[in-house]
């Protein structure tokens, strides 16, 4: 008997009985932290998913939970993802990865997986895959990336992406901070109780201190040196600004 194969595609619309329509219901894309809150299908998925999630208008396409819950389901039983990805041209590739993590940035889901071609960790956007079902083989877990999954995702996010890079050292405990920026503005790293670093990309050394100066704390300009003299430039403006 030949196993028949379908797909969780992009253009699909699930009916809204059951888990589709709790999940639709949700506001802003914030999952519960408690799976007390999760239909009972799905309460084994809910962990899978992070603690909390960034504020957001809610997303157009309400159809892409059909999407979460199958890679969700798949990182809860540890089963190789296959999918079809939707890469910049437009074009479609094959992709098997093994589902670690799903995280949300700005208005977009990611899921963090090893590529087991590539043999290394990558970042998928969620609306951007068909799911391919069934799963794979199952998988044992593997040790998260290097500053774990979400500075992984930020590092792609809001560093690597643009062409200029800075750092800060935050005279603030990074408790503080934490709720002040979106996952997408900066990675945050401890140095003790009172300080943190601050590491953030934007596409000018202005925009840098546009950035920095959202957390409202003093901080020290480590990097890059022009953000250094621009800093001291924009002081001496603020401060004739205020006479």
């Amino acid at each position: 008997m030949t196993r028949r194969r379908s797909q969780w595609r992009s253009d699909y619309r699930p009916p809204p009985p059951a888990p589709w329509a709790a999940f639709r219901n949700l506001r802003c894309g914030h999952l519960p932290s408690s799976t007390a809150f999760c239909p009972p299908r799905l309460a084994g998925a809910c962990p899978a998913w992070p603690k909390r999630s960034a504020q957001c208008r809610p997303p157009r396409r309400w159809w892409i939970p059909a999407l979460l819950v199958a890679a969700a389901s798949a990182i809860r039983d540890r089963e190789l993802l296959r999918f079809d990805y939707r890469r910049h041209d437009g074009q479609l590739a094959r992709r098997e990865a093994e589902p670690h993590r799903l995280l949300h940035a700005g208005r977009r889901w990611y899921l963090v997986g090893w590529d087991t071609a590539a043999e290394a960790w990558r970042t998928y956007r969620v609306d951007r895959m068909v799911i391919t079902v069934p799963n794979g083989r199952r998988f044992a877990p593997r040790e998260p990336p290097t500053g774990g999954f979400e500075a992984y995702l930020t590092d792609g996010l809001s560093v690597q992406t643009w062409p200029v890079v800075g750092r800060f050292l935050m005279h603030a405990p990074i408790e503080q901070l934490r709720g002040k920026s979106h996952l997408t503005e900066g990675m945050l790293a401890p140095v003790d109780e009172r300080q943190c670093i601050l590491t953030v990309g934007a596409d000018s050394e202005a925009m840098l201190l546009v950035l920095v100066g959202i957390y409202d704390c003093d901080f020290t300009v480590l990097h890059p040196p022009g953000a250094i003299q621009r800093a001291a430039a924009l002081a001496q403006r603020y401060q004739r600004a205020a006479r």
